[in-house]
């Protein structure tokens, strides 16, 4: 007889002797962020860590920034699109969509060029000042938007090195990513992923708000996502109660299963009611 192993965040809990066929199931308890039942393969997705660029001739550079935002503002856009029938998403996408177009930020990227720094290095000054105030806040909301504002940054380094992401790798899957941008949920919910399992994340962040308007069962604040669960590895992701289990067995799985389509027949059911005149 083996144990299976609880944990809480990366540290494990009261272990217990189950049977053999147990073995390789885990449980990973994190925090509940969107509600909701999925069952699929983990698909990995990192939207940053592109390496570093050398050039610094501030024409060229200039012309890296500009092309970069074009892509982002044209990802931003097929965002909105997607989500444009979502309630309270379209403004979310707006506020990003008005940062790569903020003259503001156009002029300090570009007068940092002009003294030298690469169009990697312009960007990251021009907005970690941001960040770091944000971080440092007592407000929880303006910490959640630091937060976010992080991952804008790191998918904007991406990028100015004219990274593409396939998003389609995500149909049918569970998406495990360190964390995720509100234009990244919208894009993966698009190619059909089935739920989302994060290392970091907030309750109160836009992406939480998207994925819970979508219906995208979510738990974040799983510190060992990336380094614990392979590829394509079989996932349980249960919004309600921050639970993803790892390598579930048939009996599990089948036991969730039957939990997610109960709340959606019932789900359906409150839909009709309330279209009742």
């Amino acid at each position: 007889r083996r144990q299976r192993q609880m944990c809480i965040g990366d540290r494990a809990i009261s272990p217990g002797s189950v049977p053999e066929n147990l073995a390789s199931e885990r449980v990973l308890k994190a925090i509940a962020a969107s509600p909701g039942i999925a069952l699929g393969p983990a698909r990995s997705f990192s939207f940053g860590g592109e390496p570093a660029h050398e050039e610094s001739h501030a024409a060229s550079e200039w012309h890296r920034y500009l092309a970069a935002a074009e892509l982002l503002y044209s990802e931003w856009e097929q965002a909105r699109a997607a989500a444009a029938d979502v309630p309270g998403i379209v403004p979310i996408i707006d506020s990003y969509l008005r940062l790569l177009t903020d003259p503001t930020l156009e002029k300090q990227v570009r007068s940092a060029l002009e003294a030298g720094a690469t169009a990697e290095q312009a960007v990251r000054q021009a907005v970690e000042p941001i960040i770091n105030r944000l971080r440092c806040s007592s407000d929880p909301l303006l910490h959640e938007r630091g937060t976010e504002l992080e991952q804008f940054l790191q998918r904007f380094v991406a990028a100015l090195h004219r990274h593409r992401t396939d998003y389609n790798r995500a149909a049918g899957a569970i998406v495990v990513a360190p964390a995720l941008t509100p234009l990244e949920v919208v894009l993966l919910h698009r190619a059909g992923a089935c739920g989302l399992v994060t290392a970091v994340g907030g309750i109160a962040s836009h992406t939480t708000i998207l994925a819970r308007s979508l219906r995208l069962p979510a738990v974040i604040g799983v510190r060992s996502a990336l380094s614990t669960i392979a590829e394509d590895t079989p996932l349980v992701v249960d919004g309600y109660t921050g639970v993803v289990v790892v390598n579930p067995t048939p009996l599990t799985s089948r036991r969730y299963a039957r939990h997610r389509d109960s709340q959606e027949w019932r789900r359906r059911i409150l839909v009709r009611f309330s279209q009742l005149p």
